[in-house]
């Protein structure tokens, strides 16, 4: 196939100039040089797949009608072919470097974009102007079980939720109707399991180039096992590891709570402490293990003599503190129904079948009852041995 036509162009394309442009007879020569240039690279490396075999066999028919190839210097070239009715063809040549480096950098970009993601979350979601979710996606998300529809087209708000006050809600609504990046976002879902699990999503706003809102996207995060341990810190903190029961740090924050209710309420409450007598000489004849189980049964029987409102801490050791809300507002009646309950108390404790008996003080009953309000409540709540009782 001769060559009957070129221009300028093509020849600062393909680096030849135009004498030697002008002796070659036909298109095979002119790819005969450049092979023999190098011009396609070690094993036709530079050029696209599908036309390596159009190079190799020296021929200008056939082939793919587009392919790209690179050149020498590192630009890349678009290489179309066009058939004439006459049967000759047309071929172009246009240097698309900056659009397949543009193309590669996008590449990247989303690549790169797709392993943070993974790396630092769970799934990505996207939202319209609406706040209705268009796209969720993330393995992590899906593998419990919930269905992407159970989210595409529903807000947030609307799509089955948990775990979230209604103060919550608002406060998340203002900021999302300000067009305002948020973080850690908490809440609850179920997944197919029945079971409920604890996420957590970061979002920021999307607007177009003239600055119109265009809605959401963020990240969101599993963090049950976050919560667990949260949970777990909790625990520790504020409850006794053996019994369960609140500990004397939880026990002196009710009070004060306590304290600021009954001011309020012009109600009384009542403070008891008990202790188990003989309890060292059990355990040293029977061993820690033997006191740790009666420790854990006397706790279970104490929450059982108070209502749901009342509380029963382990204050250290052997001693245990009650303290009783919300009783009667005048003085004699409140201690007679303080002492109502501490005489059950005695009642459910002596029915535990051990031979630790408790301790009888001077009001020959087994703990000292103590009505409070306000002063009484703070002297009382200070009081940690039993022999101030």
């Amino acid at each position: 196939t001769r060559i009957t036509q070129y221009n300028q162009r093509l020849l600062e394309l393909l680096d030849i100039d135009q004498a030697t442009m002008d002796g070659f007879a036909d298109g095979s020569a002119l790819l005969e040089f450049q092979r023999g240039r190098g011009d396609f690279g070690a094993d036709f490396s530079y050029v696209e797949t599908a036309a390596r075999p159009l190079i190799a066999n020296g021929s200008v028919d056939g082939g793919p009608d587009q392919y790209l190839r690179k050149t020498r210097n590192g630009r890349t070239l678009e290489v179309k072919t066009t058939p004439l009715d006459d049967g000759g063809v047309v071929r172009t040549f246009a240097d698309v470097t900056h659009f397949v480096e543009a193309q590669a950098a996008l590449h990247k970009s989303e690549s790169r974009f797709r392993d943070l993601t993974e790396l630092s979350s769970d799934w990505y979601w996207e939202q319209d102007a609406q706040h209705r979710f268009v796209n969720v996606v993330g393995d992590n998300f899906l593998s419990r079980g919930v269905a992407v529809d159970s989210y595409i087209g529903k807000t947030r708000w609307d799509s089955g939720i948990l775990g979230v006050t209604a103060e919550q809600w608002a406060e998340h609504r203002r900021t999302v109707d300000a067009h305002q990046v948020f973080r850690d976002f908490e809440y609850q879902r179920i997944d197919a399991s029945g079971r409920t699990f604890w996420m957590a999503v970061s979002g920021m706003p999307m607007f177009d180039p003239d600055g119109g809102f265009c809605g959401y996207r963020g990240v969101g995060r599993d963090i049950s096992e976050q919560k667990r341990r949260e949970d777990e810190a909790q625990r520790l903190a504020f409850y006794d590891t053996l019994t369960g029961l609140p500990n004397r740090r939880l026990l002196m924050d009710r009070l004060g709570q306590s304290l600021i209710g009954n001011a309020r309420s012009l109600r009384h409450g009542a403070v008891l402490f008990l202790d188990l007598d003989n309890f060292k000489d059990l355990n040293d004849t029977q061993g820690h293990d033997v006191g740790d189980l009666l420790l854990e049964k006397v706790a279970n029987r104490l929450t059982t003599c108070v209502r749901q409102g009342d509380t029963v801490a382990r204050f250290g050791g052997d001693e245990f503190v009650l303290m009783l809300e919300d009783l009667d507002g005048n003085i004699q009646v409140a201690i007679e129904q303080a002492g109502t309950v501490a005489n059950k108390i005695l009642a459910t404790l002596n029915r535990i079948p051990h031979r630790c008996q408790f301790r009888q003080n001077r009001l020959g009953r087994g703990q000292c009852v103590q009505p409070h309000r306000m002063g009484q409540l703070v002297r009382l709540s200070g009081v940690g041995r039993k022999d101030n009782g």
